[in-house]
């Protein structure tokens, strides 16, 4: 409940950064102009969103293995994925040998597990189900969609300060070149704030999933160790 708590709060911490800074610069320079920083930035990350299965699959060597080539791990995944009543989600192994294991996909129908030749030679088989436990959490909270809808917030920040910035240090001083300036060092002031407090939102989630771990039948200390 505290988890839940904390990630409520953050997130209405951010939008209401969020709404303070569009507000302050839509009373200055005119609401359509600081709009359109929100647009762009939603526009941008749906486009991420959209493409990132592919790029993740393509950066990490993912291999999507069938339950013929990967029996064990496909029947961990499956059972998990019947207690959290989720559809079964695709199953891959990394190719690097550094011992990892995620999760990601556009949506709850969408999900895909991945493992890496590391973590497989590394963790004892109820380890390991505890670890895909934690993925399939991440799956079942949303979490993709959540800390991408909150990242869009630090990216607003820092275009925001970017166009600001750079408009106070060439712009004409009568056509409010200084009140430029100081709008974008707030702005960039408030994009490593924002920042921090999406890391922490991670931070939080990451949590929430090793309890949903654990609320999937998974032992405590088999996450721990």
């Amino acid at each position: 409940m505290w988890l839940k708590t904390r990630m409520f709060l953050l997130i209405a911490v951010l939008f209401g950064i969020l709404y303070g800074v569009i507000t302050g610069i839509g009373t200055w320079m005119g609401a359509g102009n600081a709009v359109s920083y929100i647009i762009l930035a939603f526009v941008f990350l749906g486009i991420q969103y959209m493409v990132s299965p592919w790029l993740v699959t393509r950066s990490m060597r993912v291999k999507w293995v069938s339950e013929k080539e990967a029996p064990a791990l496909h029947q961990m995944v499956a059972e998990l994925a019947k207690k959290a009543k989720l559809p079964i989600p695709k199953i891959g192994i990394s190719q690097l040998a550094i011992p990892n294991a995620f999760a990601f996909g556009k949506s709850q129908h969408d999900g895909r597990i991945c493992v890496t030749q590391g973590i497989l030679n590394l963790l004892s088989r109820d380890e390991l189900k505890a670890v895909l436990g934690h993925e399939m959490a991440h799956i079942k909270h949303r979490d993709m969609a959540v800390i991408t809808l909150l990242s869009a917030i630090p990216l607003i920040m820092y275009w925001i300060a970017y166009s600001f910035m750079f408009r106070g240090m060439f712009g004409n001083r009568q056509e409010g070149g200084n009140y430029a300036a100081i709008i974008g060092m707030v702005a960039f002031v408030l994009y490593f704030i924002t920042n921090l407090l999406v890391l922490y939102g991670s931070r939080i989630r990451e949590y929430d999933a090793d309890r949903g771990s654990v609320e999937l039948g998974n032992e405590p200390h088999h996450l721990a160790t």
